[in-house]
């Protein structure tokens, strides 16, 4: 059975949930319901009429726990890996999970990741548009290789937010959208 939620995590922002049985299907970042509704990606979901909001002390527990790292990794907070492997994800994609090897606070090239995965850079991009756990599987962890952030959440528009999550990690970003070298991984 598939369920769509938004949970409310604070006083302006949700987290939007697809749960399928008991495992985590596509997860959001936390963002203010207009921010969310005009991502594609979710905002498909949350026109459902099927989506519900529920506040965060209503969600299981297992739920709640996965809506908490978020918010910890949204801050830019390390999370061990156990934790993150702990989540039920739909998808066990071993590609993806490629992206917890990068640390915390540093980021690696599109084309060192494509090389890494034995994949085309291009398929390596479409890989990381469609990662339905954004956060959770940190593509924003992977940068141009002239250091530009890149997009985020399948747009270039939304590279601010990459930008600020990157710096919440540690990373310095000026105000370009360049990150500083030291933190590349190679």
């Amino acid at each position: 059975m598939i369920r769509k939620r938004l949970v409310k995590v604070n006083d302006a922002k949700y987290i939007l949930l697809v749960l399928e049985n008991d495992t985590l299907g596509l997860n959001s970042i936390p963002a203010t319901l207009s921010l969310l509704s005009e991502i594609p990606a979710y905002g498909r979901h949350i026109r459902d009429r099927q989506c519900s909001t529920i506040e965060i002390s209503s969600t299981p527990p297992w739920v709640g726990r996965i809506c908490e790292i978020i918010l910890r990794l949204y801050s830019g907070d390390p999370v061990p890996r156990e934790e993150i492997e702990s989540i039920p994800l739909k998808t066990e994609n071993l590609r993806l999970k490629e992206l917890l090897e990068i640390p915390h606070g540093k980021v690696i090239t599109y084309s060192r990741l494509a090389e890494r995965l034995g994949l085309s850079l291009r398929t390596t991009v479409r890989l990381l548009v469609r990662n339905p756990y954004p956060l959770i599987i940190p593509c924003h962890r992977v940068v141009r290789k002239n250091g530009h952030v890149g997009g985020y959440l399948g747009s270039l528009k939304y590279s601010f937010i990459k930008a600020e999550i990157l710096r919440r990690e540690g990373v310095r970003v000026d105000d370009k959208g360049f990150v500083n070298r030291e933190a590349l991984i190679y």
